[in-house]
């Protein structure tokens, strides 16, 4: 379900948190009335190595509007997420974004309760 058009609007919303005037260059279509679990993922480049390291990643398998969903749970995965110290606007070139939402993973979370 999610696209690049998702990570990069999750990647844009992180980006206008810390500068205003910043616009939001691609929109995932907010129109659909269906909700989704979904989990926003940011990493970073590490230091001399070109492995991608965990950032940040923060979501829920509770069903949510994608686009009030996304911009919530990349402002959650980049500057709340416990393990680390918010992300700071001189590592935005240095990041990446992953999103994951659809109906998949409510699937995978019921087979790991049974399991």
């Amino acid at each position: 379900m999610a696209t690049i058009l998702h990570a990069a609007y999750a990647f844009d919303v992180l980006h206008n948190s810390f500068d205003k005037n910043h616009q939001a260059i691609l929109h995932p279509s907010a129109s659909s009335p269906e909700k989704y679990p979904m989990f926003v993922t940011f990493k970073t480049r590490g230091g001399s190595s070109a492995q991608w390291i965990l950032r940040g990643c923060i979501g829920t398998f509770t069903q949510q509007n994608l686009d009030e969903g996304l911009r919530e749970y990349a402002l959650r995965s980049a500057l709340k997420d416990s393990r680390f110290d918010p992300v700071e606007i001189h590592e935005l070139p240095m990041m990446k974004c992953d999103v994951r939402c659809g109906q998949i993973m409510q699937k995978i979370l019921t087979w790991a309760v049974h399991e």
